[in-house]
């Protein structure tokens, strides 16, 4: 009963701050670090025996650990956007190109709240529980697209980035617009619940197992000028919040060979969630699973008071589909967007290349590896820490529409902190991190378009029916339009740490 209140305690504490935020995580939906002493050291520490806090990472240390709890707080504060450029002097059709000028796509601040509770059974024995959540978000109000540009009865010039809104004035088509707002952007929030088991079979060895309920908040907005051309058109965007879950679980080992060195091993499998039905048409599958990770540290006391730590992780986005799939726009554009927009002469569309589809465009993430290095410093009732992290970035395939759409282009971060025992049962801890204004040039292959030239033999098989008579030239060239994408993130973490009394 002690163990429901506390959980009941802590999930209604602080899924209020969770649900509503829209921060964004350092190294894509994922959180560089767990308790403010991770974050302090730019997310190194899975070897790290501090409090109750690295039981979220590693469920084998707490059997090493004396019993408490941590309460943290984090505050992102990131800011991104966009410059979009002008198509080249040779460009003549486009389906899609984002208005001249700069935009913010990211701008709100958003809060990560975490919590963690440990409990000492015995010499052997612990257990515990947490809550923690990340995600990311994007906001933009501002832009303006055009659709369809030279191509005649269709081209439309539409407010929102992605051309979500009506005409940009009365004597604009509003053909290819979209019916359901001009604001643009996504939303994801995840919250791990789990509650741990640790065992000590030996001095130098813990093991320990965290069974975990994952849920998920998803929301788009302002693509409806696309959603015709998805394998689900009513659930494509605007929606407003869905919601899905899931359950997996964590593994963790910590070995402890000589007092002055540790290491630490943790993996959480793919954690396969719940179909998101309000956005089915958006997504492959129409789900958004949680990636796995591995994270493997190690923590060395070099000399009395002083500690390095490194620490080596990996996100597997390519193993989420709606994550990991391409961006390329040719069988977008060929096998779907012409066929619904022109009939037979385009051919015969085939729905997995659309949105939502087996093939249809995704963002283009792919597996992430992340290198991490932290300094520690203690003396007294003081621990300073400071740390460094590269490899932050998931995106694989550079295209704009998506990276326009998900900025997550930041590949390094640095931080600092400390930690303060007020007495001898509470700590207080402040870290401050900074993910480094990163900028990326990516290419809108949308926005110069030309239609095919088929040799004969092309032909004949569209007379015969076989082929399509009508495709487009799509793919990168020197008449695309430009934008540059850019991306950072200041984040301010507080936590507490309050020592329990030891088990007898």
């Amino acid at each position: 009963m002690l163990l429901f209140r506390g959980f009941l305690g802590a999930f209604y504490t602080l899924a209020p701050l969770l649900i509503y935020s829209s921060a964004w995580a350092f190294n894509g939906t994922q959180l560089p670090g767990l308790g403010v002493n991770q974050v302090g050291m730019a997310g190194a520490g899975t070897a790290l025996l501090s409090n109750a806090a690295a039981t979220l990472r590693n469920p084998a240390s707490g059997v090493f650990m004396e019993s408490g709890s941590t309460w943290d707080l984090a505050v992102g504060i990131p800011n991104a956007g966009y410059a979009a450029g002008s198509t080249g002097p040779d460009s003549r059709m486009s389906l899609f190109e984002y208005e001249q000028g700069q935009y913010q796509s990211v701008s709100m601040a958003g809060f990560a709240p975490s919590f963690a509770k440990l409990w000492r059974l015995s010499d052997q024995w612990a257990w515990g529980l947490g809550l923690y959540g990340a995600g990311m978000g994007s906001n933009m109000t501002d832009g303006a697209a055009n659709i369809a540009r030279g191509i005649p009865g269709l081209s439309s010039e539409c407010d929102g980035d992605y051309g979500g809104g009506g005409a940009r004035n009365a004597a604009t088509n509003a053909s290819q617009c979209g019916d359901r707002g001009g604001k643009a952007g996504i939303q994801l929030t995840q919250i791990n619940l789990g509650v741990f088991l640790g065992y000590r079979p030996s001095e130098w060895l813990g093991i320990g197992v965290t069974p975990l309920l994952g849920l998920q908040q998803f929301r788009i907005q302002g693509l409806s000028a696309f959603a015709p051309y998805s394998t689900d058109p009513p659930n494509v965007t605007d929606r407003d919040q869905d919601y899905s879950w899931g359950v997996g679980y964590r593994l963790g080992l910590h070995i402890r060979p000589t007092q002055t060195l540790e290491m630490g091993l943790s993996y959480q499998p793919t954690m396969r969630q719940s179909h998101l039905d309000r956005y089915a048409g958006a997504m492959s599958a129409g789900r958004l699973n949680i990636p796995a990770n591995l994270n493997a540290g190690l923590h060395w006391e070099f000399a009395p008071g002083h500690s390095l730590l490194l620490d080596w992780d990996q996100v597997r986005y390519d193993q989420v589909r709606p994550l990991a799939a391409s961006p390329q726009m040719d069988g977008f554009v060929n096998q779907c967007i012409l066929p619904r927009l022109l009939g037979a002469a385009a051919g015969q569309e085939n729905p997995d290349y659309c949105l939502g589809g087996k093939r249809g465009p995704g963002f283009g993430w792919g597996k992430m590896t992340m290198q991490k290095l932290g300094y520690e410093y203690r003396r007294d009732r003081w621990q300073w820490r400071m740390g460094y992290s590269r490899g932050g970035s998931p995106i694989r395939t550079l295209n704009a529409l998506m990276t326009v759409l998900a900025p997550a282009v930041g590949s390094e971060h640095i931080a600092a902190g400390f930690t303060w025992d007020c007495s001898a049962r509470l700590s207080v801890g402040v870290a401050l991190s900074y993910a480094m204004d990163d900028t990326k040039t990516v290419s809108n292959e949308l926005s110069n378009i030309s239609i095919a030239t088929p040799n004969s033999g092309q032909l004949v098989d569209a007379v015969t029916g076989e082929a399509a008579l009508i495709q487009l030239n799509v793919g990168q060239d020197a008449d695309d339009q430009n934008v540059r994408v850019h991306m950072e993130i200041w984040q301010v973490q507080v936590g507490l740490n309050w020592r329990l009394q030891e088990f007898h």
